[in-house]
């Protein structure tokens, strides 16, 4: 076996993980799919409510953030 400054080299050739790679792209997919259906119902059901542009605002910089803090422990 070959070897390299980090260790073993692989014996066999690269292949590509279809299956893997499809699942990666189906979760950021489904991660991604609740920005584009979220953020546009927000200003109706704010504006039913009397809500401002202001306070839109805030509620998507709150969504935002939200997931920023949720991707920290969770990925």
């Amino acid at each position: 076996a070959a070897f390299s400054r980090y260790g073993a080299l692989p014996s066999a050739p690269f292949t590509l993980d279809y299956v893997s790679l499809f699942t990666v792209y189906w979760v950021v997919l489904a991660s991604e799919a609740g920005r584009g259906l979220v953020l546009p119902s927000q200003w109706p059901y704010l504006a039913s409510l009397g809500g401002t542009a202001t306070q839109l605002g805030l509620l998507v910089a709150s969504f935002s953030f939200g997931r920023m803090v949720a991707n920290l422990p969770f990925g």
